[in-house]
């Protein structure tokens, strides 16, 4: 496993395309939307309909023009572009375990620590 996991390498623009095939950000467009006031239930079913449109005509949500966009609902604007960047939704996840990079980033440090506590038990002579 060791073996492996060193020479482990990722596809970061597969990593990416899959990130946005999947409408993964379709919760954080009805969050925006509830944002600006449209009720939980309505933007539920926007973002639903606007789903099935993309699927329909084969565009992700990054690609949906504002006229489209309109069509829906008229508090769409030029900030849902924001929502669905997928390097903005990343930041946006703030909290606990999140994936904002100051996130990743102390999830990594602790694993980091918690990896070096292992090595050093492992080493000392007479622990088990």
């Amino acid at each position: 496993m060791a073996e492996m996991l060193a020479t482990l390498k990722f596809d970061r623009e597969r990593m990416r395309a899959a990130a946005t095939e999947g409408f993964a950000l379709a919760t954080d467009v009805a969050d925006y939307l509830v944002g600006k006031g449209v009720p939980f239930r309505d933007s539920h079913r926007i973002v639903g309909e606007l789903v099935r449109y993309c699927m329909d005509e084969d565009k992700l949500l990054e690609d949906v023009t504002l006229a489209e966009l309109q069509e829906r609902s008229p508090r769409f604007d030029e900030s849902y572009y924001t929502v669905v960047d997928l390097e903005a939704a990343l930041s946006r996840k703030a909290s606990y375990g999140g994936t904002a990079p100051a996130r990743v980033g102390e999830q990594l440090e602790s694993a980091r620590r918690k990896l070096e506590a292992m090595r050093r038990a492992v080493a000392e002579p007479g622990v088990s």
